[in-house]
């Protein structure tokens, strides 16, 4: 009994080791990726993405941790109702703020890369070109992290590990490994995007498919 729970909390926590391994996979394969098409200045202009990147990432954590507590109590509780309201308000806010910072990016660029000092206009260039690329994902970033914190509030490790796994290193590395060689370094920017995107089109398909399922589960007699 003691070996179930323990793999059952390992399983759980899973999907949490991968967010923070996910993070040092993202670094390393756009540094790399920056290195080999950009060279050193390449590399500089995705160091400066990386440091905003960092705060809204943090900010789109605190966002699904808040809600965490909420969905695993109703969950236990078994007020779905309330764990749909909880997911509800938690997605339209994620998606509110990754439209407010895609706005704020697109019209601010030049003024966030300034903040970390006086580069080479090839440096500049490309970090305003690359954050207004970039910033596309926190329209679906968001969402994800709400979505895979629930997933794992409720016991659905499969899910949550998935969706962990997939944007922040099988679906992310598959892109950046494959979009360079046709777009070059605007490949590089477009990896996380649509990576999220993707990600996202998952958790929709997944979402229709459970809930075509309870519909014909629901018309077997008993």
């Amino acid at each position: 009994m003691e070996q179930q729970t323990a793999g059952f909390l390992l399983l759980i926590g899973f999907p949490s080791f991968l967010a923070e391994l996910g993070m040092s996979v993202f670094s390393v394969s756009h540094n790399i990726s920056m290195d080999r098409i950009a060279g050193t200045d390449g590399v500089a202009s995705f160091t400066v993405l990386n440091y905003i990147h960092g705060v809204v990432l943090l900010a789109f954590l605190g966002l699904a941790s808040a809600a965490q507590p909420l969905i695993s109590y109703y969950h236990g509780a078994n007020q779905i109702k309330r764990v749909q309201q909880t997911i509800r308000l938690a997605t339209k806010t994620a998606l509110a703020c990754g439209l407010l910072l895609l706005v704020v990016v697109q019209i601010g660029a030049p003024y966030f890369v300034q903040i970390f000092g006086n580069f080479s206009s090839g440096v500049t260039d490309n970090a305003v070109y690359g954050l207004r690329i970039f910033t596309f994902a926190y329209v679906f970033m968001g969402v994800n992290f709400v979505m895979s914190t629930y997933f794992q509030s409720v016991g659905n490790a499969k899910m949550a590990i998935w969706i962990t796994a997939a944007r922040e290193m099988i679906i992310m590395i598959a892109l950046i490994a494959v979009l360079p060689s046709f777009f070059g370094v605007t490949g590089v920017w477009l990896a996380v995007p649509l990576s999220e995107m993707l990600v996202l089109a998952t958790i929709a398909v997944y979402y229709r498919k459970r809930s075509l399922t309870d519909r014909i589960n629901a018309l077997r007699p008993e």
